[in-house]
């Protein structure tokens, strides 16, 4: 695929832009930073053609289309948003194997860095899981400052219509532990979302637990109503 595929010309133009005025160490940097980055990518979109269309297929009866619109419904309602804030990446890495333990079982994911998510889209989001590491003693990392403080300030957010769960990184040695993944948890349901289960409080050794806790974590949500 060439560039002028992968990238719009802005993007490009952009991109040249930010490319030319940094030094050696610079890109070095970013090339190490851009490998690790790689692990965690998903894989470029394949463009498939249009599916054929068997004769007779857009003349069945109204009975038909009615029978089709329930599995719409139902997977609109099995959207989750998983919004992760990470200082070394394990937010990240947490994050990318919850989305593939929730498409393994079926619902539709997107995967958000919260620092460049826009808050007020959070309105409109059904299911949110938060995976979000805790920085010194006891504050955000720099990647969800801005939304930890929107929502701390809470001030035109109504979440009544959103379900949620929260996986919290920390340190145990730290007097907070996890501190920032309750904070979200207490803005959430402060703003009328409603809780599936427990902040998930994991330790620095977090990976054993993730094959265990995972699969639970996405349970909640593939069993949720819809709207929550």
């Amino acid at each position: 695929m060439s560039d002028n595929q992968l990238f719009k010309p802005e993007e490009r133009s952009e991109l040249q832009r930010v490319l030319s005025r940094m030094n050696r160490e610079q890109l070095l940097w970013l090339g190490g930073y851009i490998s690790a980055a790689i692990d965690f990518a998903p894989a470029v979109q394949e463009h498939y053609s249009d599916p054929i269309i068997e004769p007779g297929a857009l003349t069945q009866g109204s009975e038909h289309s009615e029978r089709q619109e329930a599995p719409a419904a139902e997977s609109k309602a099995r959207c989750l948003t998983i919004l992760f804030g990470s200082h070394s990446g394990n937010s990240e890495k947490t994050a990318r194997l919850a989305q593939k333990e929730a498409e393994r079982k079926g619902l539709s994911v997107k995967v958000k860095n919260m620092e460049e998510y826009n808050a007020r889209f959070l309105k409109e989001e059904e299911q949110v899981l938060v995976v979000v590491s805790t920085h010194g003693e006891g504050e955000p990392p720099l990647a969800a400052q801005e939304l930890h403080e929107k929502l701390a300030a809470g001030r035109g957010f109504d979440l009544s219509g959103l379900s949620f769960a929260v996986i919290a990184l920390g340190d145990s040695s730290y007097k907070h532990f996890c501190k920032t993944g309750h904070d979200f948890a207490d803005f959430f349901k402060r703003l009328g979302a409603k809780s599936l289960r427990e902040v998930a409080a994991l330790d620095t050794d977090f990976e054993n637990e993730l094959p265990d806790l995972l699969p639970a974590v996405i349970d909640s949500f593939a069993g949720a109503p819809a709207g929550g």
